[in-house]
């Protein structure tokens, strides 16, 4: 039973929403913390009750923006119950406050490994039949084919056929790419490459002590992307039967 004079959901969404779309992590843990703490509010601590909100909540964004902003505010709004459920064990208090961690040093987040596919479009049917991966988006951008699937939390796969490209490439999103480069370089880490224009976006790549390279590149573009190939006039998508 939620108490109707001080819960509005169309609030929490809203918070939701600023929390997937801000590039600061301490802004969004922050915001992920709040939202439920007020559901929890609103249904008196009943965990079952709250789960159960917040999993219709993760369906209205779903419906609003994407399945993997849906699964996002799951994932966050999860760790936020666990913290709390924690430091009110550790506390004893009903309402604790929490301290927000502070995010790692230079990078943000892992958003994709990149494949190197010999049959583009062979291996995209591969992982969207056979695997039943969800395609976010599929470009064509000066000359290189690319196509990313979304298979589990965490990462998101991208096949590129364009050759000579390492293995398997992990990509970071940093806060500051600039400020980034300028850490990693003073570090005395090897730069390959940078800055390059991908259809990833601006990149830098860097390797380690045994050759393995990895790019980084500004956060947000994951979302710019999804949305550029949602634009059914946008020439350079590649629209698969």
């Amino acid at each position: 039973m939620t108490d109707s004079a001080k819960y509005d959901d169309s609030d929490i969404i809203s918070m939701a929403l600023e929390a997937l779309s801000t590039s600061d992590p301490s802004t969004s843990e922050e915001a992920y913390n709040q939202i439920v703490l007020k559901v929890q509010k609103a249904f008196n601590n009943n965990q079952r009750d709250v789960a159960s909100e917040l999993q219709r909540l993760s369906k209205c964004i779903e419906a609003s923006r994407n399945t993997e902003d849906s699964l996002t505010f799951k994932q966050r709004t999860c760790e936020s119950m666990l913290k709390i459920s924690m430091a009110e064990r550790h506390k004893g208090k009903p309402a604790p406050v929490l301290a927000v961690a502070k995010p790692a040093p230079t990078f943000q987040s892992l958003d994709y490994l990149i494949l190197e596919s010999n049959n583009f479009d062979g291996d995209v049917r591969f992982y969207r039949d056979t695997l039943k991966s969800e395609l976010l988006w599929a470009f064509n951008k000066a000359g290189t084919k690319l196509a990313a699937f979304k298979m589990a939390y965490g990462p998101a796969i991208v096949l590129s056929d364009k050759k000579g490209a390492s293995a398997c490439e992990q990509v970071y999103s940093v806060t500051n790419l600039e400020l980034a480069v300028k850490e990693l370089r003073e570090r005395g880490i090897e730069e390959i490459a940078g800055p390059v224009e991908t259809p990833l976006g601006r990149t830098y790549t860097f390797k380690d002590m045994s050759g393995n390279s990895y790019s980084i590149l500004q956060n947000g573009t994951g979302n710019s992307l999804e949305r550029a190939y949602q634009d059914r006039n946008n020439t350079e998508a590649i629209r698969l039967d």
